[in-house]
Formats: structure tokens, sequence, C-alpha cells
């Protein structure tokens, strides 16, 4: 007889309960007087040591579907935005139908060098493998994805109207249940294949800034990790059903400079249009763009800036939970958790 299938909101319960082998920079409980953590040395260099610009101590976010607590940005959202160049720098470059509007940078150097290492090592990472077309495919960068589509959302996170001062470093960012946007009942157990999992606030306050930027709101938010030049992905378009018509789509460059490709999907006589997005660079993918684009990062060798490691943070809208399903099936996967540990990426033996 087979066994009941276990709804997502089961699933995280469980997720809750189980002991994580993984372990937080910090203890998990709260401490009563948390001593303040030194500002790292690109914090310092774009703040000095304005007290109003920095955090008086170090934060995390936690929820039941993530490994370990990740840890929030060492600075607040006001030095965050004054490290951002303004809305109007954005180049609207418009051929036919492609659609593009470019930052060259959309964050300023040093903070994107502090955002770039900040989730380097602060966030969980995959290394997915998947059955495509009968073969097996290893995916050629790390991933992971954060977010919830259009037809549910997390319930609020608990004591969500608790003085921040007294909940202690380890804050949730949302509640355990999914819940439907229509029914406002937890959602029914055939819905979504792995539980979804909440933006970390570290990648929520990025966000809010790049919708401000570019006019347009996002649930999803899926970032590779480029470790050198073999890591690639290859042309595609995100143009997939779930997204709904004419997606835009945000992607943001850290780290290394890496050349951005994208080629029509028809009329091959109009050649290639060729990025190099350095860091803190911003391509937003909007209008036809997906419909009539494809666009990848190439392979690179050679030990110059192109072939440098490289984070890319791309934020996008999902409509329904088939895109969540994907999300989470081609950027999380079953297998183990990475984390960039001490200069290299450290497999553990935890799953999701």
């Amino acid at each position: 007889m087979m066994a009941a299938a276990r709804s997502p909101n089961q699933i995280m319960a469980m997720y809750a309960r189980k002991k994580q082998k993984l372990s937080s920079p910090e203890p998990a409980a709260a401490e009563s007087n948390p001593a303040p953590v030194p500002l790292p040395a690109e914090a310092k260099e774009i703040l000095g040591q304005a007290a109003e610009t920095t955090r008086p101590v170090r934060t995390y976010s936690t929820h039941p579907t993530y490994p370990f607590p990740i840890a929030d940005l060492p600075i607040t959202s006001a030095a965050l935005q004054a490290g951002l160049a303004p809305t109007s720098a954005g180049k609207v470059i418009k051929k036919g139908d492609l659609d593009l509007l470019y930052f060259q940078p959309f964050i300023k150097s040093p903070t994107a060098n502090l955002l770039y290492k900040h989730l380097l090592e602060e966030l969980p990472w995959y290394k997915v493998m998947y059955l495509a077309r009968g073969m097996t495919i290893n995916t050629p960068r790390f991933t992971t994805v954060f977010g919830l589509d259009e037809t549910a959302f997390f319930e609020p996170p608990p004591n969500e109207h608790e003085d921040e001062a007294k909940a202690g470093t380890h804050i949730p960012v949302a509640g355990s249940r999914v819940m439907s946007a229509i029914s406002k009942q937890p959602v029914p157990g055939n819905v979504y294949q792995k539980p979804p999992r909440p933006i970390p606030r570290c990648l929520q306050e990025l966000k809010g800034f790049v919708e401000q930027a570019t006019n347009e709101t996002y649930n999803f938010i899926l970032v590779n990790f480029y470790a050198d030049g073999t890591h690639s992905i290859s042309p595609h378009s995100d143009d997939e059903s779930f997204l709904g018509h004419n997606p835009c789509v945000a992607s943001l460059s850290l780290g290394g400079t890496r050349d951005f490709v994208m080629k029509h999907k028809t009329k091959k006589d109009l050649g290639s249009e060729k990025f190099a997005l350095r860091s803190g660079d911003m391509v937003v993918m909007r209008g036809t763009t997906q419909a009539n684009w494809l666009h990848s990062i190439p392979k690179r060798t050679g030990k110059t800036q192109t072939t440098m490691a490289r984070i890319n943070v791309t934020f996008r809208k999902c409509i329904n939970a088939k895109g969540s399903n994907n999300y989470s099936h081609y950027n999380v996967g079953s297998g183990p958790v990475h984390r960039f540990v001490n200069g290299s990426m450290v497999q553990s033996s935890t799953t999701d």
C-alpha cells in the first residue's frame, strides 16, 4: 500500500525538525548581548565608520527550507543605495525586436565587490545533475534559487510584530506554510514538487532597488556562480510560458568580467550582440527580446579577467507553480549542498 503524499507544508515541517549537518557560522540560539561583528574591508572602504550605515550586529535570515541560516548584508539599505548608480544611468538599446536596458554599472565598485563576496560565502550552492533526452546533464556552473510564483504566498513569520531588537540574531523571513493566493488556505500536496524557498533578506534588499530601476516587480531570484572559464551557460531564452507574455529579466553581474552574447533566433544575418559584463553591470532584457533572441555565457580559457570567477543574479517574475517547480528542479535539484569556505567550494552531505 502506497503512503499518502506529503504536502509541501508537511515537508517543510520535517525540514524544521531534521538535524542539519551544515552548521551556522554563529550559534543557532539568539544571544542576549551579541557582540558587534567587524565590518569587512570592502564595507569600510565604501562607508568609512559612519554608524548609521553599518549594522551593529550580524543577523541571519532563517527558514525551514534553508540548509543553514543565510547572513544578512553587513551594510544597511541606505548604504547599499548609496553604492548604486542613478536610475537614469540605464542606456536603452532597441534594435527591432531587441529591447534592452543596460547599466554600466548599476552597482558601483567597491559595493559590487562587497556583494560578490557576501553572496559567494553566504548562499547555499548546488551542482545540479538532471536527465534530458535520455542523457545525464551536469550543470556547468553552481546555482541556487529563491522565490514563489504568483499563485501562492508564504504565511507571515512568527512574531512578525515583535521588536527586532528583541528578536535575536536569527530572524525568520517567512512562516513555514505556503498559502494559496486564491483560497488563502495551505496549498494542496500535489502542487509543489519541493518546498519553495523564500527570498533571504540579503537578496530582498537588492531586489527592491532593481525593481525601482527597472519599473518591474519580481518574485524569483536565480543566482549562478561561474567558478572559472570552463563554467558556462549555452544559448537559450527565458521564454517559458510560466514567465508570461514578454517577460522582463534583469541580469546583474558581480565579480570577474565575462562575455554576454546574444543571437537572433531566426535572423542569422543580424550577427551577434556582445557585451563584456563587468562587476556591477546589469542588462535588463524586456519586451520582445526573449521571444526572438538567445543569450549565453560562452566558455573561456586562459588566466585573464575574462575567466575570473563571476556571480550572476537574475530577477524574474513567475506566474504559476509550473515555474516554481522548474526552477527548483534545475537549480537546486536533489543533490548535496555546497558552500564556499576558505577560498574553495566545499560539498556537504546535507541534501535538500
